[in-house]
């Protein structure tokens, strides 16, 4: 059903729970199921989804956690997009004392 672009639409409660591009709620809404599940006693071995390299990001520790996690001196790498080897960036921001979930994607 389509309505005229003069109608207004209906009084309603509304509010702002998020502040910054509409692209990054994806990601900070999963890592909040993410982080609550946990405080469940639910811990996540592996989750399906896209291949949506924003949330791939976001669920995972930062490097100085991935370091002291892993015992490890070197910061870690990744292959970029030139073939690269690289230090992963840092925009992981799940918890130290939570595990990094694995990733499997979805066929669609």
């Amino acid at each position: 059903m389509t309505h005229p672009t003069t109608e207004r639409p209906p009084e309603h409660d509304c509010f702002i729970n998020h502040k910054g591009k509409s692209g990054a709620m994806e990601p900070i809404a999963v890592l909040d199921m993410y982080k609550w599940l946990y405080n469940q006693r639910v811990i996540l071995e592996w989750m399906v989804c896209d291949d949506d390299s924003s949330i791939k990001a976001k669920l995972k520790w930062s490097n100085e956690d991935y370091m002291t996690n892993n015992n490890a001196t070197e910061v870690p790498k990744i292959i970029n997009s030139n073939g690269n080897l690289v230090d992963r960036p840092t925009y992981g921001v799940v918890p130290a004392c939570m595990p990094e979930p694995l990733f499997k994607a979805d066929p669609n």
